[in-house]
Formats: structure tokens, C-alpha cells, sequence
């Protein structure tokens, strides 16, 4: 099973009004032609197989409001709440803000340490392909640190992101 989870970020208020297509829309696929153009920009991040397991470790991140960890990968506002195979959130510009604030404090290569064995557990029984070793928990770290760069740049700007799951 495959997946993909794209965050890309939007000046406040592009998606009022907008139905989830067109939502959608605004987030490209790896392959679209505007996808490295975005990435370059930092507008837009993509992850491959593991959003299943960033959230569980900002999860265990002892985060101050729990929702603020929840907002990071799966939470927000759902205008595609995920089925099993597609979903589509955004996230606004005061709550892009305090999942930043959030993220800064967090020793990923720590807390993805602390938490291998359970990590290697979860990756099995969803089903996710590859097999747990250290070269994954290094990609879970760096996947994490990007997400944390991404939400902090977001924030500086005053933009929302939005956020979209393919399986």
C-alpha cells in the first residue's frame, strides 16, 4: 500500500468558499508539472508510506494541547474526511501558528528512538512496505524536521495550509 500526504501552504482565506475539488485542486501530485516549483519555493511538502507514523510519534510528544499535535498531519477542518484511501483538511493561520510553536521544541531523533520498537510494531501492522530499521527512523526524523520548517514558514507568512492523503 502506498501513500502519499502533501501539506501545502495558502495565503489565509484561498480555500473560503471553495468545494473539495477544487480545495484539492490547489494541491499537487509529485508529478504534476508545478510540484517542483512549489517544492523549491517551500509552498509545498510531500511524504512517502509513513504520515500514519509522524503522527503517532507527535503524538507522544506530551504536546501542551493535544489538538495542536493532532493538526500537524491528520486534523483540521475535513472537507474530505479520509476513508481509507483519500482525505482533505485545512488548517488556518492561528492554528498553523500554534502547531509551529508547537513543533519547535521537539527532539525528533530522540523521540523516534525512544519510541523504535513501537514504530516497528505500528509499520507492520498497518501494512506499510519495507521493513523498520534505522534508515526509516532516519527519513521519519528528517520527514518530521521538514514538517516543522514547513509549519514554522507558514506561520512567519500568516498562511494556512492545506493538506491532502492519497492511498
Amino acid at each position: 500500500m502506498s501513500v502519499d500526504f502533501f501539506w501545502r501552504r495558502v495565503e489565509a482565506g484561498a480555500t473560503d468558499g471553495l468545494d473539495p475539488d477544487r480545495i484539492r485542486a490547489l494541491v499537487p501530485h509529485w508529478f504534476d508539472a508545478e510540484f517542483g516549483r512549489l517544492l523549491a519555493a517551500g509552498s509545498i511538502l510531500g511524504v512517502e508510506r509513513h504520515p500514519a507514523l509522524m503522527h503517532s510519534v507527535l503524538m507522544e510528544a506530551e504536546p501542551p494541547v493535544l489538538r495542536h499535535a493532532q493538526l500537524a498531519v491528520y486534523a483540521g477542518t475535513a472537507h474530505v474526511p479520509y476513508d481509507g484511501e483519500f482525505g482533505i483538511w485545512t488548517v488556518d493561520p492561528q492554528e498553523v501558528r500554534q502547531v509551529a510553536a508547537f513543533l519547535q521544541g521537539i527532539a525528533f531523533d530522540e523521540l523516534v528512538g525512544r519510541l523504535d520498537a513501537d514504530l516497528a510494531e505500528e509499520a507492520a501492522e498497518r501494512g506499510i512496505p519495507g521493513s523498520w530499521d534505522s534508515e526509516w527512523a532516519a527519513e521519519l526524523v528528517a520527514d518530521l524536521a521538514a514538517v516543522r520548517e514547513f509549519y514554522a514558514a507558514a506561520a512567519e507568512a500568516g498562511d494556512a495550509v492545506v493538506k491532502v492523503q492519497t492511498t
